[in-house]
């Protein structure tokens, strides 16, 4: 697990077969330090293993359906072309269903339980 801080909120990121876990859910949604916490993680999804990338995001974190699409446009556009297949985001506080249509690469999907999102990236074909 590798633990950093932005500006004003901490991240982690862990490896659990193939996925990696993004744990955003210290971060309020404001943009400051938003850089340095992708640029670690285009350094830990860049890993050949991953093929999976989950971000979990704290449940009071509101996250409406543009704020989700750019959002997964940016870490879909900023992975290295390979072997990141899935890219999840897990909060109760995500509006799903009026989630744009995106042009990503990645198999896309929002989550409500981190448990469901890890299934789904191990090839759980029944979520």
């Amino acid at each position: 697990m590798s633990r950093a801080r932005g500006r004003g909120f901490e991240y982690t990121h862990t490896q659990r077969d193939g996925t990696l876990i993004q744990d955003l859910t210290d971060w309020s949604g404001e943009t400051a330090g938003i850089d340095e916490l992708q640029h670690e993680w285009r350094v830990a999804a860049g890993s050949p293993q991953i093929t999976a990338s989950l971000t979990v995001f704290d449940d009071e974190l509101t996250l409406g359906p543009h704020v989700v699409a750019h959002l997964a446009e940016e870490w879909a556009e900023t992975a290295q072309p390979g072997s990141l297949e899935q890219i999840g985001f897990v909060s109760p506080g995500i509006e799903r269903e009026a989630i744009p249509e995106l042009g990503i690469a990645q198999e896309f999907r929002c989550f409500h339980s981190l448990d469901t999102a890890i299934s789904w990236a191990a090839g759980d074909s029944s979520i």
